[in-house]
């Protein structure tokens, strides 16, 4: 497994990482905050930082003011560099976890805890000023809507190869540091198997995001602790069976408004974060990053703007968040998991994608070869349910790559596409486990008569040969329709595979993106599935797609015509007409594919 590298404290960037979730306040909710302007800010003033070091009580370390790095992080952004004095813990340690610390000087806030170097051999540390956090309550104006179609989506005139596969997900563009200045996003996630780290962490690393496992969990019970300035908090990604959260220290609130961090969590502008209460376990003293270990409490407002300098928020109203249940059943045990995520685009699909392999460990434990058949539904308002069949099998957790790769495709088509702003109401699956590699492959396709009359049904049976296992046959019955035309037909049998791309380059059913919302839904539901024999029957038939529209049978002069049009692009060459197609549960994976021909009596 790979060794991964936490940027929790790296060249100027938040000491508590984005990670860090913290909101500074210092003076009850119902009384003006005091501030210490930083042109009053002097060299060598001595003040105090409140943080939780233990469980939920508040202690504060004294610190020095050695200078200010004026524009430090840009124009107008300036850093107030400090030196802690002591540590009640004994380590002189500056950790993610404590961001957002409230600075004070005289009872007068200075500003929050915010950057730090890795690899600290001084217990040094930079303030994110005070006023530079106040204006991260400024009211930008709306920039998005949240919800309902997308105005000026629009289809293509043309067949393009869309595919599921070519809806990316957005938080690598938005996330990825570009400089090496930038600020690290730092997660706390429940601990991992390994087998999942090695495959899942690479797509959170890839959207510039700093995993860091084992190292937060749920509360059990209530956390009996007031969210006032140095109180552990927490932005919350995934809670439940689950975790995935940032923590950090409160820094300001006044009434039921709250600041946090000092720094970034996201830095997407407005946003919908849960907010949780949290307490600390411990503080894990590291030369290259140190960190809290904490446990989530319960949600108890939102962080709802997030920006350079803090994040800013409401304790009250709590976001919807997205339920997802996981019953997993084993030969001979069964497990149900719960969870609920944050309903944000780019979040999501990372979220459930790793808790669903996660909670597939114990799979991993049993056997390194396993088939896995995923069923469910994803509950969308005002629209059908998106149903879930998906079916992994594989030798030398093979099984687990290819879930990796495909399980989420189509909660992220849901997230982000560019027809509807879907609302995600819940998720439910329901996953059957055996320790045994089973896939099947088409041998042979048998069918009788082989001479029938147009409405006449073909009886036939598909021979599948899987490793160390007997031979399986299916049997099938196609009923012609009463309008085909005498001739050869060909019935022909595929792995989903090869369905996706017969349609793809010779009946013409090229892809072709989705209009509305409903359009996307009816083709994540009309998906071929690993665990299913498709039966086509096509008949030769030269045409063209034109304008989207599939024309077989058309006379040459005609397809001469207009396929020698340069002009033209909406025109695609067809061979053959589908003139049936059907499909049968194979109960394990197939792979392959098999045909014979027919003749048609007029």
């Amino acid at each position: 497994m790979k060794r991964f590298t936490f940027l929790a404290l790296r060249f100027t960037r938040p000491a508590a990482s984005i990670m860090c979730l913290v909101v500074a306040a210092v003076l009850p909710a119902d009384a003006a905050t005091p501030i210490l302007p930083i042109n009053d800010v002097k060299p060598g003033m001595i003040g105090e930082c409140r943080t939780v070091f233990s469980g939920t009580k508040i202690e504060t370390f004294r610190f020095r003011v050695e200078g200010i790095g004026w524009d430090h992080i840009g124009p107008g952004r300036h850093t107030i560099w400090c030196r802690m004095l002591n540590d009640p813990t004994g380590g002189m340690v500056i950790a993610a976890g404590m961001s957002g610390s409230p600075c004070t000087v005289d009872g007068k806030l200075m500003g929050a805890l915010a950057y730090g170097w890795e690899f600290n051999k001084d217990a040094k540390f930079g303030v994110q000023p005070i006023e530079s956090m106040l204006e991260v309550q400024k009211d930008y104006g709306q920039v998005f809507k949240r919800r309902g179609a997308r105005p000026g989506a629009k289809r293509s005139s043309g067949a393009e190869n869309w595919s599921l596969t070519s809806l990316k997900n957005p938080l690598a563009a938005i996330l990825r540091p570009r400089l090496e200045t930038e600020i690290p996003i730092l997660i706390q996630l429940g601990r991992l198997h390994p087998l999942v780290a090695e495959r899942i962490l690479g797509d959170w690393r890839q959207a510039g995001l700093f995993p860091l496992q084992g190292n937060s969990g749920s509360a059990r019970g209530k956390i009996k602790a007031e969210l006032v300035p140095g109180a552990a908090a927490a932005g919350v990604l995934a809670k439940g069976d689950f975790t995935a959260a940032a923590t950090g220290t409160l820094t300001w609130r006044e009434g039921d408004k709250i600041m946090a961090f000092g720094h970034a969590f996201t830095n997407r502008g407005e946003v919908e974060i849960p907010l949780a209460s949290s307490e600390i376990i411990s503080v894990v003293s590291s030369y290259d990053r140190s960190f809290k270990m904490a446990n989530l409490g319960e949600i108890v407002g939102t962080i709802n703007k997030d920006r350079m300098s803090a994040v800013a928020g409401m304790l009250g109203p709590r976001p919807a968040m997205v339920p997802m249940t996981v019953r997993v059943r084993y030969p001979k045990d069964s497990k149900e998991y719960h969870l609920e995520f944050i309903n944000d685009r780019g979040f999501a699909p990372l979220i459930y994608l790793t808790a669903l392999t996660d909670f597939l460990a114990e799979t991993m434990e049993q056997s390194s070869e396993a088939t896995v058949r995923v069923r469910g539904r994803i509950e969308v308002k005002g629209f059908p349910e998106v149903k879930i069949d998906r079916l992994f099998s594989g030798e030398n957790f093979g099984w687990l790559y290819d879930l990796v790769l495909d399980s989420n495709q189509e909660i992220n088509a849901l997230y982000n596409n560019e027809v509807q702003d879907f609302e995600i109401q819940s998720v439910e699956l329901d996953v059957s486990v055996e320790p045994v590699y089973r896939t099947f492959t088409i041998e042979q396709v048998d069918a009788y008569p082989t001479e029938i009359k147009p409405g006449g049904t073909v009886e036939g049976w598909v021979t599948l040969r899987c490793p160390r296992e007997p031979a399986k046959t299916i049997p099938f019955k196609l009923k012609i329709p009463e309008e085909v035309k005498s001739g050869d037909l060909e019935i022909q049998v595929l792995d989903a595979k090869n369905a996706d791309r017969i349609e793809d380059r010779s009946l013409g059913f090229s892809p072709i993106p989705p209009a509305t919302g409903g359009e996307l839904i009816g083709i994540l539901n009309d998906r071929h599935e690993p665990g299913r024999l498709y039966f086509y029957v096509v008949q030769k038939a030269p045409g063209l797609i034109l304008q989207n529209e599939r024309l077989p049978s058309l006379p040459g002069s005609i397809r001469q015509q207009l396929d020698d049009d340069q002009s033209r692009t909406d025109i695609k060459p067809i061979q053959n007409a589908l003139i049936l197609k059907e499909s049968k549960d194979a109960g394990a994976k197939v792979q392959g594919s098999g045909k014979i021909k027919i003749k048609i009596q007029s």
